[in-house]
């Protein structure tokens, strides 16, 4: 009983760290760009 459960919690927390990750590099693309915008 406790295998799949475990085996699931591991994964929600490895789609959390995912999508955390994913939205940071996609903020950091933004600023990139932004930055870029500002300086023309």
């Amino acid at each position: 009983m406790s295998g799949p459960s475990t085996t699931l919690k591991a994964f929600k927390e490895t789609e959390k760290i995912a999508t955390e990750r994913s939205l940071v590099s996609l903020f950091s693309v933004f600023s990139v760009f932004s930055v870029f915008n500002f300086q023309k």
